[in-house]
């Protein structure tokens, strides 16, 4: 399995919307974390999207606003999908199962 533990900060503002899984929608919470890691072992920042189904998604979205620290386990998952100029690319994104805030 491919569990995950994320700790970082948020890049920006939370966003909540509904999608549909299996005909019937879903709410979803979508954020994006900034992982700075140790200095000494990257120079650049990871920003990786995190996506949140759970009903608790919809009561903790007021606290997931940018700057806020916050710990996130989950899965990593991929989505493929085709560009207007027709390429074909991959995303990765954390299909979160939990989400603390530290502190």
């Amino acid at each position: 399995m491919n569990q995950l533990t994320i700790h970082g900060t948020l890049a920006k503002n939370a966003i909540k919307a509904l999608i549909n899984i299996g005909g019937q929608e879903t709410p979803i919470v979508t954020f994006t974390i900034m992982d700075s890691g140790v200095p000494y072992q990257k120079s650049e920042p990871m920003f990786i999207e995190v996506h949140f189904k759970e009903e608790a998604a919809m009561h903790i979205f007021p606290y997931l606003t940018k700057g806020k620290k916050v710990d996130v386990f989950g899965h990593l998952s991929s989505k493929n999908y085709k560009t207007q100029n027709g390429i074909f690319k991959q995303k990765f994104f954390i299909n979160a199962n939990y989400v603390i805030f530290p502190g």
